[in-house]
């Protein structure tokens, strides 16, 4: 042609030839790339392509992380910020239900059968079944209590858990084994209908050991009964109701309350200490549910309010029995400090040792003059005539929740105290009637 035009099917300059430096050579990096799957451009080479969906990878990967940890703390949102032990005069959280688990449902509203520490700081709670918390707060259930009606515990010296139930106390060691510590339980361990006490722990495995058969371990018959006077040593004939171990005494005994006397079980033998309370009050009656929780010091001195409906007034409702049987009242100042209108108005919930001599009191007082202050409730400690108030929590009703997410003063508490305490090297727990278990800490 007489003109220079253009290439077919290429890029470059008119009239040039395959050789030319311009053309494109087999395998050359230049020129033109080849047409998209489309026809309408050309593709981007494949290392491109794997960069760019390493990209859409990561991203989608990214969002995917950032939408888990939304997740995560929206479902946890409950449970706050981690847990801070409360200082001296403080209060926190030690549990909430999101955190309980393994069992220990703190969503039922109840008043639990009784609380007691381990040397180890461990806090035993018994809702039916008996629970451990660590003191790093990781929950277990350690024995199912099946078909035993279960009313109060206290940790044995050796670190073991003696457990009332009706007529008599079990002991629980370290896996859930039951067998026979004072009295005659009934039903005996590993006789009742739903396998309690047959060496199971709380995952069902395999305790070991075997059954009490009655005895103390050392081949001693146990023994406790409803009669006789005090200083007698009762037949083995049971306790009366539901029996209740309170504490241990320094010789290592154990004081156990039953619906018409109080006890010491030692060495395989129970010793009536108190017949008859004073004043011909009684002792709270074999029900499923206790008026007051009684307790035991470090001395062995039982504490107990002896009467099933106790009403107001504290200076006139809690009698001591020391190991000899002599049983007093304990003296109550007739004012107190942060105690507005002094003891007189305050209903007892339950009692607590407070490791020497003294008792700590859970009490609350209601809005009875129509001045709307609300529900007021109250942790006192007595000791030797001295009163103090170690909490104190003011609320519109009883609530049940809590939503503490940091230690607080324990005398301005804004939420309910729990109506069950336990004590141990300084701080005081409460549980019971709320969705949350409570941690004071008094010194």
């Amino acid at each position: 042609m007489g003109t220079g035009g253009t290439g077919t099917g290429t890029e470059g300059a008119a009239g040039r030839g395959p050789g030319d430096d311009g053309g494109q050579g087999p395998g050359d990096g230049g020129g033109q790339e080849p047409a998209g799957p489309d026809g309408g451009g050309a593709a981007p080479p494949p290392g491109r392509r794997r960069r760019t969906r390493n990209r859409v990878l990561a991203l989608t990967v990214l969002l995917v992380l950032v939408a888990v940890v939304a997740v995560v703390k929206y479902r946890d949102r409950d449970k706050g910020t981690p847990y801070v032990p409360p200082r001296a005069g403080q209060a926190s959280i030690l549990l909430t239900p999101d955190q309980a688990g393994s069992g220990l449902d703190l969503n039922t509203i109840r008043t639990d059968d009784g609380m007691a520490f381990g040397p180890d700081g461990s806090l035993y709670v018994l809702r039916t079944d008996l629970f451990r918390i660590t003191p790093d707060r990781q929950v277990s259930r350690v024995w199912r209590a099946g078909a035993y009606a279960t009313g109060g515990l206290a940790v044995l010296p050796d670190g073991t858990v003696a457990v009332g139930v009706r007529g008599g106390v079990l002991r629980i060691d370290a896996h859930g084994k039951a067998s026979t510590l004072a009295g005659s339980p009934d039903p005996a361990p590993g006789k009742d209908p739903d396998g309690s006490g047959d060496g199971k722990d709380g995952d069902g495995k395999d305790g070991g050991g075997t059954d009490g058969g009655g005895t103390d371990g050392s081949g001693a018959r146990d023994a406790a009964g409803g009669t006789g006077t005090a200083g007698s040593t009762a037949a083995a004939t049971g306790f009366v109701g539901v029996a209740r171990p309170l504490g241990t005494r320094p010789d290592g005994a154990l004081v156990v309350q039953d619906s018409t006397a109080v006890w010491a079980a030692r060495g395989g033998a129970a010793t009536k200490v108190l017949d008859t309370p004073v004043a011909g009050a009684y002792l709270d009656d074999d029900t499923d549910t206790k008026a007051v929780r009684p307790t035991a010091d470090a001395e062995g001195d039982a504490y107990f309010v002896p009467t099933a409906d106790p009403g107001p007034g504290l200076a006139r409702r809690i009698t001591r029995v020391t190991p000899s049987g002599k049983a007093t009242q304990v003296a109550v100042p007739r004012t107190i400090p942060g105690l507005p209108g002094g003891p007189g108005g305050l209903t007892v919930q339950s009692l607590a040792g407070d490791g020497a001599d003294g008792v700590y009191v859970d009490a609350v007082a209601g809005d009875s003059s129509g001045s709307g202050s609300g529900l007021n409730a109250y942790v006192v400690h007595l000791h030797d005539g001295t009163a103090s108030v170690v909490a104190h929590s003011r609320t519109a009703a009883h609530g049940l929740d809590c939503a503490l997410r940091h230690p607080v003063g324990a005398l301005d508490l804004p939420c309910a105290l729990p109506n069950g305490m336990a004590y141990h090297d300084g701080r005081l727990a409460l549980d019971g009637m709320v969705h949350y278990t409570l941690e004071v800490s008094v010194s």
